[in-house]
């Protein structure tokens, strides 16, 4: 009896980005994030906002990607065969962040402010920081900037973190 595989075909593989100025903390955030997904660590705001400035455009490129596959399948092509090809050689598709988790607070600009370079960027954004950003985390969530907050005294913050990021 043949079984059937199952897998998602349209599954974007990429990076978990964990920013923080502090790196004892950004540090420890990796080592729990990297148990799921790959990680890249961003320790400044400056370094923040110019990765994020790139990264709309690149999840544009992979998006097209995705559709010219899809396009091809609806002419005819073998869409498994193209899906197993692209997945050969477009490797850079693990590169692309798929969620940030960062500090309000860094050095020059705050990772809010940073982070307004990703705003063609469709990936998850996780405000974490202390509890003084309260009131500013629910304005930014109001105003969809960013789609979690998660206050860094949180009990139990690297399984909320990781929670956070399954949802997202």
């Amino acid at each position: 009896i043949k079984t059937p595989m199952s897998f998602p075909l349209s599954r974007r593989p990429g990076v978990v980005v964990v920013a923080d100025d502090s790196q004892t903390f950004a540090d420890t955030m990796r080592l729990v994030v990297s148990t799921r997904w790959p990680v890249r660590t961003i320790y400044s705001s400056s370094e923040l906002e110019t990765y994020f400035g790139a990264a709309a455009t690149a999840f544009e490129v992979e998006g097209e990607r995705q559709h010219q596959i899809l396009a091809r399948a609806v002419q005819g092509g073998s869409l498994v065969e193209d899906i197993l090809a692209y997945w050969r050689i477009c490797v850079d598709r693990y590169e692309i962040p798929m969620a940030c988790m960062f500090d309000y607070f860094m050095p020059g600009k705050n990772g809010l402010d940073a982070m307004k370079a990703a705003r063609d960027w469709p990936g998850a954004k996780v405000l974490v920081s202390g509890m003084a950003e309260e009131a500013v985390s629910i304005q930014a969530f109001n105003a969809g900037e960013i789609h979690g907050y998660l206050p860094k005294q949180t009990e139990g913050l690297t399984h909320s973190l990781l929670s956070t990021l399954d949802r997202l």
